[in-house]
């Protein structure tokens, strides 16, 4: 990861409401954190894919942001045991 800047590119990409942006902004600057051996483009881009995937199937939105941080925690930490 090089930087905070890099790290929300992907996430300002894709159009959504700015609030949810911002919360997808913090999970994934959450995510740099907590996995720093990662890239900070392909954790955006993870983060996006799930909350994407989530929202599609979703009938209640309320949780979307909490879901999509426990879900891409959960895989990068399993990606962290396979390497």
């Amino acid at each position: 990861m090089t930087g905070s800047i890099e790290c929300h590119s992907a996430v300002e990409e894709v159009k959504r409401p700015p609030l949810v942006d911002d919360e997808l902004a913090s999970v994934v600057s959450a995510l740099c954190a907590k996995f720093p051996d990662r890239d900070g483009d392909e954790i955006a881009e993870l983060v996006i894919a799930v909350y994407r995937r989530l929202a599609e199937q979703a009938t209640v939105t309320a949780h979307l942001i909490p879901l999509t941080l426990n879900r891409c925690r959960r895989i990068l930490a399993d990606r962290a045991k396979v390497s």
